[in-house]
């Protein structure tokens, strides 16, 4: 999980509510629904707002942080949105209506988790380590998902042509933490670095 900063909401939406004063979250049309998760994956460089997972729009949802069930008031603020995975076993599906303790708006997320590489076999997967609960919810410590991580990070590392040093890894890792030119960020990121740089350390 990585910190998001959230931007403005869409003209588009503020132009909605204005003319639907007393609307809910499922009197959105699929359109505006479709405006509103394209500038939520925008400002998440394209990744799940949990596990990290590449997303679009195709495969992705719009979920509450302060869930619709707990705060009605909050199903129309966009400071509320986040775009999730549709995985059915993990992040917004899998949480339902329940509270997390840890979201991505807050701003020292990152230092909440570690990771840590291991192998099941020849398999290699990335495991998290943090607050339980928050983990459990969202069920970030999937089998299918510990490996997919496991998977990214070896594919990076087979691409790293550079010779292995402290400062080649550093560059490697500030290059994996930046957009590229699609306005995307490596998928699985805070896992992939976390385990760069703890190699570094090694």
């Amino acid at each position: 999980m990585r910190y998001i900063k959230k931007q403005n909401e869409p003209i588009e939406f503020s132009n909605w509510k204005k003319k639907n004063k007393n609307a809910n979250y499922n009197d959105l049309t699929p359109e505006l629904k479709k405006v509103i998760k394209s500038n939520l994956l925008k400002e998440q460089y394209f990744l799940c707002c949990y596990c990290e997972k590449l997303i679009g729009i195709e495969n992705s949802t719009i979920e509450h942080l302060q869930p619709i069930h707990h705060n009605s008031k909050k199903q129309l603020v966009f400071n509320n949105f986040l775009a999730s995975c549709d995985t059915q076993n993990t992040c917004n599906l899998k949480r339902g209506h329940k509270k997390i303790k840890l979201t991505p708006l807050q701003k020292d997320i990152e230092s909440k988790f570690l990771y840590y590489l291991s192998f099941i076999g020849k398999n290699p997967i990335i495991k998290i380590e943090g607050d339980e609960e928050t983990i459990a919810i969202l069920n970030l410590n999937d089998n299918q998902l510990s490996r997919k991580r496991g998977k990214v990070y070896f594919g990076v590392k087979e691409t790293f042509n550079e010779e292995w040093t402290t400062g080649n890894v550093q560059k490697l890792v500030h290059s994996l933490s930046n957009p590229n030119e699609e306005g995307k960020l490596q998928e699985f990121v805070s896992s992939v670095c976390h385990v760069f740089n703890n190699s570094i350390l090694k």
